[in-house]
């Protein structure tokens, strides 16, 4: 029954010196620097500055402005085309096999359905990244908007149709 008072007695004590030592080792939290109040104060009169400059006289303006409509979005494409010619779009062309197939994956992702494509150029063999054949300029238009808003470039191609 001894032993179980030291022991507890010990541990009370331990306790103690832990608690005090870090009340005394903790950092103090000072009071903010008297210059802090200087650039708050600054920052109020930046700003308000800024909202006293504002012009807000295109509120008026926009509802008299006229807008012009695009009509090339609505117009099938197979009208312009060649009929023994397929149109496609290019996403890349690359040496290395590794990079087209991290390409097309990528345009995967999108919901877009890449082929890759080898040409040897120069004695060199290039993975062409292609999307298409597209049957109007409404789905070429679509596809390529897709690209854009994911920051990919493309590159229209026309071909001979085969067969």
């Amino acid at each position: 029954m001894g032993s179980t008072r030291i022991a507890f007695a010990t541990g009370m004590l331990l306790g103690i010196i832990i608690a005090c030592a870090g009340f005394l080792l903790w950092p103090k939290v000072a009071e903010a620097p008297p210059n802090l109040q200087a650039v708050e104060d600054m920052a109020g009169q930046a700003s308000q500055r800024v909202t006293e400059s504002i012009d807000w006289s295109f509120y008026d303006l926009f509802p008299k402005a006229e807008v012009a409509t695009v009509g090339g979005y609505q117009q099938p494409m197979a009208a312009e085309r060649e009929p023994n010619r397929e149109y496609f779009l290019q996403v890349g062309s690359f040496p290395r096999l590794d990079d087209a197939d991290e390409r097309r994956a990528e345009l995967l992702l999108l919901g877009l359905s890449p082929s890759v494509e080898n040409k040897v150029i120069e004695q060199r063999t290039w993975h062409r990244i292609m999307l298409g054949p597209f049957e109007s300029d409404v789905e070429l238009n679509r596809v390529q908007a897709i690209l854009a808003a994911n920051d990919f470039e493309s590159m229209p191609i026309a071909k001979a149709k085969e067969g």
